[in-house]
Order: C-alpha cells, then structure tokens, then sequence
C-alpha cells in the first residue's frame, strides 16, 4: 500500500525543487532588458500556474474518491450506478488533466534551463504562445471540472471543499491576469519613453518637421499594431 505521507513529501520536494528553479533564472537574468524580463515572467506564471492546477486536481480527486468509498456500502440500483459513473468520470477527467500538468511542468523546467543558457530573445515565440494558450485552456477546464463535481456531491462538506478550491482557483486566475496587464501596461510605458527618446534624437539630427512627422508616424503605427495584438490576445476565440 502507498504511504501518503511519503508522497506529500515527493510531492512537496518537487514543489520547492521548481521555485528554486524560477529564483535560479530570475538571477541568472538578473538586470536583463525588459523583453528578457518579460519572457522569464511569462514561463514562470506558467509553471507556478502548473503547480496550482496539480494541487487543486488533487483536491477535486479526494473529494470524489471519498464519495464512491461512501457509495460503495449502499446497495447497488440504477440510479446508483448512475451516479458512480458520473463521478469515476470526474475522477478519470481529474487524472488526466494533472498527467497534462505533470508533462507542462517538465517542458517549462526545460525552457528554464534553456534560459539559464540561452539568449531569452532567442526563447521560442511559439513556446510561450503555447504556454499562454494552455494554462488559459487549463483554467477553464478545472472550472468545468469543479461545477461537475459540484453537482455530483453529496453533502455539506463535500460542497464546502469544491467551494472553495474553485474560488481559489478563481483567484489565482485573476491575479494572473492582472499580474499580465500590468507587464503589458509596462511595456507600453516603455514604447512611449521610446517614442520621447526618437523625438529628441531627432531634434539633436536637425531633421525637418516633416520628416519628424514621418518617422513619429511609423513609431505610432507600430505602437498601434501593438495594441491590437494585446487586445486581441485578451479577448476570447469566437
């Protein structure tokens, strides 16, 4: 039989093993440009992310099990069984989605040690468009998750427990979200000191109004596509 308490101990050495990790590359960054900053940030609110999710799975996981452990001593019937389906399913669902968590921690653990040892510019776009798309795939799948199990408890209790592991789920998502508009308000703080230095630069080349104009123009272009993207990013698939 498994002892429990030697997997809480696994399970929390392997923890504090992947924050050491995220403290390990924020020094190793250190005073870096803020598109490295950026990148870092990114991967490591994706694995922190990860970490949340395994814990509230886990916790959804020994809800169920508790109830089917209950139902297991009441004589079996249709509508019985019924109910045991539907939370094997929550229990099957819950597994599975913390495997996903499991394999999604490996693969920022790599882009970690690859940061360590790589130009954070170099970081693949796609990487960290992947990670974005996954842990906001993640976060509504534990929701859904939570409102099946939700409807398949069986007394107080059980309803408190799942209660609460969706409203911390919830604030953890909202956090994260403020957390990314305030890195996406402080890039664009960036592009308009940006902005203010290419004015004065060219005040210092003695270049004409008009091709002042010109080149403020393509920077306000940019910045605009700029915008675009970050709302486009923030609004969700139709």
């Amino acid at each position: 039989m498994t002892d429990h308490s030697d997997d809480a101990s696994a399970t929390q050495r392997l923890d504090e093993a992947e924050n050491a990790s995220f403290n390990s590359a924020r020094r190793h960054v250190g005073a870096a440009g803020f598109v490295q900053q950026e990148v870092l940030e990114q991967i490591i609110s994706a694995g922190k992310e990860q970490i949340s999710v395994t814990r509230s799975l886990r916790q959804v996981i020994a809800v169920t099990q508790a109830q089917l452990r209950d139902l297991s001593a009441h004589a079996a019937t249709d509508q019985l069984q019924v109910h045991v389906t539907a939370l094997e399913g929550i229990v099957s669902s819950s597994q599975e989605q913390a495997r996903t968590a499991a394999e999604l921690r490996e693969v920022i653990q790599r882009a970690l040690a690859d940061v360590r040892g790589t130009p954070l510019e170099d970081v693949s776009a796609t990487l960290l468009n992947t990670l974005s798309a996954v842990v906001c795939r993640q976060a509504e799948q534990l929701q859904a998750l939570i409102s099946t199990a939700l409807s398949e408890a069986s007394t107080a209790g059980q309803v408190a427990e799942l209660q609460q592991v969706s409203a911390e789920a919830q604030a953890r998502q909202a956090e994260a979200e403020h957390e990314q508009e305030e890195r996406e308000l402080a890039h664009l703080d960036l592009l308009g000191a940006e902005a203010l230095e290419r004015v004065r630069a060219l005040e210092q080349g003695g270049q004409t109004d008009a091709a002042q104009r010109t080149a403020l123009e393509q920077q306000a272009e940019h910045t605009r596509l700029l915008l675009l993207t970050l709302e486009g990013d923030g609004n969700p698939q139709q």
